[in-house]
């Protein structure tokens, strides 16, 4: 496979040089979009080996074509050429980097260029963040896509510089639609990420209480460095949903088990029958908590849709089947009657529940600067924890 190294000048006098080796390999753990994988199974192809494709399929079998498929050569290394004295002013990193006992800091202070390793993210999600680092709010786009937006907020995180990078970024914040329906664990957990980083508290109650409505099993954040105590406060709030809602249910069973006086005794055991079947049919008869599998909007429109078979009530008994009437009343056709105080749709978390970024790196004062190991490239290995989270993967 032919390899290339990428290079970006972003400080034409810059005595850093920052080297990110196989980029992108840090968000490849993220679960893949569905879209993503149709146009990732879409492009396997090159143009030459498509172009072949078209070509033998309109030709005769006796035509022989012979077509160079070229590979397009694989970025295994990007280089960017800064500034140390932007990285100092504006990342808590970079200053415990490049200042103090370290040997990155003693060859600036001799006047020599150093190198500095980073964490594999994508190179244009760092670029991003490096122009805006250096103050060239001119050569930022003019639209941010949300998914490189995490991107940029997950690099902005790990270097401490979550102010500046909200500052710049607030443009590129679209607000969600409360109404919208969001099927995609991918494109849930980034959108509340970006909510959480850029404290966007609309955005932030619309996607968690998707996220609430939807889930069917405990709720993870997929590789991205949300807090513990937002992922905690979307279980702990979905299972308390869940309860009620199952609780409700029950109450409207043991009703249905007694003589509500709701039309006639075989109209009641019919519909005890139908609602039984669907509570097992949708392996809701006897969930418990953390109701694995269930979601809220499964477990609504299961019920909401169970549907009574039309029959005969023979009366007195001596009156022939056949020709007695077919059963009539307002609980014939559906049990949904019952249950129509049930709704998936929830209220979202607040996000002045949970501390900010900026709270968090006030409490951690301190943690860029201490929280170094010695390794035998570096002096000390790479900092993988971030101000606000417990970590990636």
């Amino acid at each position: 496979m032919n390899e290339t190294v990428e290079s970006y000048m972003i400080a034409p006098d810059g005595d850093v040089t920052l080297v990110i080796r196989n980029p992108n390999e840090f968000f490849s753990d993220w679960p893949a979009a569905a879209k993503e994988t149709t146009e990732a199974q879409t492009q396997t192809q090159t143009p030459a080996a498509k172009q072949a494709t078209n070509v033998s399929s309109t030709t005769n079998l006796e035509d022989e074509i012979e077509l160079e498929i070229v590979t397009p050569p694989h970025v295994a290394e990007v280089r960017f050429q800064v500034s140390s004295a932007h990285l100092i002013l504006a990342s808590p990193y970079f200053k415990s980097s490049l200042t103090g006992p370290w040997k990155e800091a003693q060859a600036l202070e001799a006047n020599q260029n150093v190198e500095l390793d980073c964490p594999s993210f994508d190179t244009e999600s760092t670029l991003i963040f490096l122009r805006i680092v250096h103050a060239q709010p001119w050569e930022l786009p003019d639209t941010v896509e949300a998914d490189l937006l995490a991107k940029l907020a997950v690099v902005g995180d790990y270097y401490g510089c979550q102010r500046l990078v909200k500052y710049h970024a607030a443009k590129w914040v679209v607000c969600v639609d409360r109404t919208s329906e969001i099927d995609e664990r991918r494109e849930l957990a980034v959108g509340l990420w970006n909510s959480w980083f850029f404290q966007h508290s609309q955005n932030f109650s619309a996607y968690s209480s998707l996220i609430i409505q939807q889930a069917r099993s405990t709720i993870t954040p997929l590789g991205l460095p949300i807090p513990s105590t937002v992922i905690n406060g979307l279980n702990n709030r979905l299972v308390e949903e869940l309860k009620r809602i199952f609780h409700r249910i029950d109450d409207e069973r043991q009703k249905m088990l007694i003589d509500d006086q709701r039309c006639t005794q075989a109209c009641r055991i019919f519909r005890i029958g139908v609602l039984y079947y669907h509570l097992q049919s949708h392996n809701m008869l006897n969930a418990k908590p953390p109701y694995e599998g269930l979601s809220l909007k499964k477990v609504v429109n299961g019920i909401k849709n169970s549907h009574v078979p039309w029959w005969k009530e023979a009366y007195p008994r001596t009156e022939c089947a056949k020709t007695a009437p077919r059963h009539s009343c307002r609980y014939s056709t559906g049990i949904e009657g019952f249950f129509v105080f049930l709704d998936y749709r929830v209220t979202g978390l607040a996000l002045d529940q949970f501390p900010a970024w900026y709270a968090c790196c006030v409490l951690h004062t301190g943690f860029y600067a201490n929280k170094f190991a010695v390794d035998s490239r570096h002096d000390r290995t790479d900092i993988r924890g971030t101000s606000i989270g417990e970590g990636y993967g």
